[in-house]
This record gives structure tokens, sequence and C-alpha cells, in this order.
């Protein structure tokens, strides 16, 4: 079998050749092989392993099958008459290519017997292998946690999912040259509709309704309104007996009432793979690492939420035709 190995200061990260003929046959069970007489330890990556030290020896452990087969009486004190134990080829007859019976004479009796075995040491068999370090690192740290929750489907009411590191996407360069093992090193990247979904829930989840409201939420475009709270309150009429599901119009009753704050468009956005008409496609989150990324989504989250949930009022001076900030 061939070792693929990378070297670090600390010892060896180890992998199976996926592409070396029986190799994969050990691949789920590199650990339960030995190096040097130990196992080795397992690593945050799948099917990786470390060992401190380059391999002398590598082995597997073979189990032994067990030996001497019998049946033996549970109760001799309560049937001395009765033969003590009995081999399993004294009573065990084939019946057929798959099935097992008892002789005659041992048939009535068998449920006053155990059947037993002894175990047998397992044995270390040797493996030829080739050991070949593919490369070297100062050290390789385990990924930091990375986790987002975004709907499961495009129905709501289905629930959510945790979006995670295993759906980012390396580029080709990187899956082609790098040990999966390295890949949370390397330049990454969220599709923008993963994009999409991360901001469409993180807004929701975070909104502060007094001071913004969303006005569009669906799986193609989703829009949130700032509520400016107006300098004068503003007077408009309603008639209150125009009622949609009347069925005849009755005689026109006015109300006035008053609005308290206007709404204006602060975000908006579509994703590539809807492009929804009039509304902005957001742009896929990038890093130059998993670290990196992770960062960028979240100055970009805690930056667009202070912004939505900053309160705005209208300026008294201009009435309206600007804005400040309550604080």
């Amino acid at each position: 079998m061939k070792i693929l190995a990378l070297q670090s200061k600390k010892g060896f990260y180890i992998h199976t050749d996926e592409n070396e003929g029986n190799s994969n046959y050990y691949k789920k069970d590199l650990g339960k092989l030995l190096f040097n007489g130990n196992h080795p330890e397992k690593t945050f990556k799948k099917y990786w392993y470390f060992i401190e030290k380059k391999p002398k020896k590598i082995e597997k452990i073979v189990t032994q099958p067990n030996t001497n087969y019998r049946y033996e009486l549970k109760n001799p004190k309560d049937f001395p008459k009765l033969k003590k134990v009995y081999l399993k080829e004294e009573v065990e007859i084939e019946i057929d290519d798959y099935e097992t019976g008892y002789t005659e004479a041992f048939r009535d009796i068998q449920s006053l017997y155990e059947y037993k075995s002894d175990p047998q040491p397992d044995i270390h068999e040797e493996i030829d292998f080739e050991f070949i370090v593919i490369g070297e690192v100062e050290e390789i740290n385990e990924p930091i946690p990375f986790s987002y929750n975004v709907y499961r489907t495009r129905w709501t009411h289905e629930g959510t999912r945790e979006l995670t590191s295993a759906d980012i996407k390396n580029n080709l360069f990187t899956e082609i040259s790098a040990p999966d093992i390295l890949h949370h090193l390397k330049p990454c990247k969220l599709s923008s509709k993963q994009s999409y979904d991360i901001i469409r829930l993180f807004v929701k989840e975070n909104i502060d309704n007094s001071v913004a409201e969303i006005t569009s939420d669906y799986d193609f475009c989703f829009a949130v309104k700032k509520k400016i709270e107006l300098f004068e309150k503003e007077k408009y009429e309603v008639d209150i007996n125009n009622n949609f599901f009347s069925k005849r119009k009755r005689q026109p009753k006015y109300e006035t009432r008053y609005r308290k704050s206007r709404c204006v468009v602060i975000f908006e956005m579509t994703h590539d793979q809807q492009n929804y008409k009039g509304y902005t496609v957001i742009k896929g989150f990038e890093g130059e690492n998993l670290e990196d990324l992770k960062n960028n989504i979240d100055k970009y989250l805690n930056s667009l939420i202070k912004e939505i949930n900053k309160p705005l009022v209208d300026c008294p001076n201009c009435k309206g035709s600007g804005v400040i900030s309550e604080k």
C-alpha cells in the first residue's frame, strides 16, 4: 500500500493513495493499523491521521478464529448422569449447504447445554508499504467553526439547516493540487445563492421591527425598508365604508388619520440564479482562506444589520429632505 504524508515540525499527517489498487481497502481502516507498534491519531479531517515518526513497520491486526467449539452442560449438579461436554462435531450434522441440525440423541437435551468456544489471541501481520512525503507544512491547525443558518428549501415552512464548511467551494487549482486536509487554508468562496440565503435569514432573525420592515421575502428577491419618523405627523383621510369585501357601495364615511413615519428602501437583493428584475445581484462571499471568508461574512452581516437597525428621523430643518440619526 502507498501512504501519502505531509511532514510538519510535529510529525506526519498521513493518508492512503486512493488511486493505488488495494489501498482503497485501507482508506477507512487506516486508523486500525499499527505504525511502529502504535495506532495513529485521528485528525479533524476524515481519513487523515497523524503519526509522530516516519514508520519503519506497519502492521494490521488479524483476528484469529476461535477454537474448541463445544456444548457444555449448564447445570451439572442437576443432571449428574448427563455428559458434561460434547464436541461440536459429535452432535451437529449438516442438513444441506445452508443449514445444520443435531443428532437425534442430542436434539431432546440440547436446551440443557450452552454453546462455547475458546478465543485465540490476535496476530500482527506486517504490510508492505511505500511512504511518500508529498509536501512540508509548518503546522495544520484545525479549521475554525463555520456555520450559518439558511432555509432548508425554497419553502420557509420546511425549516432551516446549517450551511457549513462542507458547502464551500475551492478553486479548481486547489482541488487538483492540494490535499483536502489543506483546503481550509486555501482561497475559497460561496456562491451568490448561498450568500443570499445567509443574508436573508440573518436579517430576518436580527431586524428591529420598530425601525425597519421586510417588504419582500422570497427565495428569489428580498427587500428591507427603513421606517423614518416624520418631523410632523402627516394627515390623511380614509373612507372606512369603502370595504373591498362589501357587496354594495355604502355612503362614503371619511375618517382622519395621521401618518407617523415614511418608508424608504434601505436594502434589496437577488442572486445570480434568478437575477430577479429590478433587484441587485448579490456577489458571493470570498476569502483567502476559511477564516478570512468567515471574517468577511461576519463583518458584512454586522455592518448591514447595524445600518438597518439604526433609528432615523426627519431632519427638523429641511423637514424630510434629509434625515438624522436619533443617536
